[in-house]
C-alpha cells in the first residue's frame, strides 16, 4: 500500500519530469545548440572554400586587405 503510493506521488512524477527534460531540454535544447554550431561552421567553411584557389597571390591579397582592414578599424 505505501509502495504503490510512494510510486504514484514520487517516483512516477519524477521519472515522467525525467523524460519530458531529456526529450525537450536535451535533445532539442542542448543537442540542437550543438549541432546549429556545427551546421554553421560547415557553412563557413563551403563559403571559405571559394576564396581558397591555391594561388599565393589571392592568399595575400587577403592579408593585405586584411591588414588595411586593421588599420582602419584602430586609427
Amino acid at each position: 500500500m505505501i509502495d504503490e503510493l510512494y510510486d504514484a506521488t514520487i517516483v512516477n512524477p519524477a521519472i515522467e519530469g525525467s523524460f519530458f527534460l531529456w526529450r525537450i531540454c536535451d535533445a532539442k535544447g542542448v543537442d540542437g545548440a550543438v549541432n546549429g554550431v556545427a551546421q554553421v561552421v560547415g557553412w563557413l567553411s563551403n563559403q571559405a572554400r571559394a576564396y581558397q584557389s591555391g594561388f599565393v597571390r589571392n592568399y595575400a591579397l587577403f592579408m593585405v586587405i586584411g591588414f588595411i582592414s586593421f588599420l582602419i578599424i584602430v586609427f
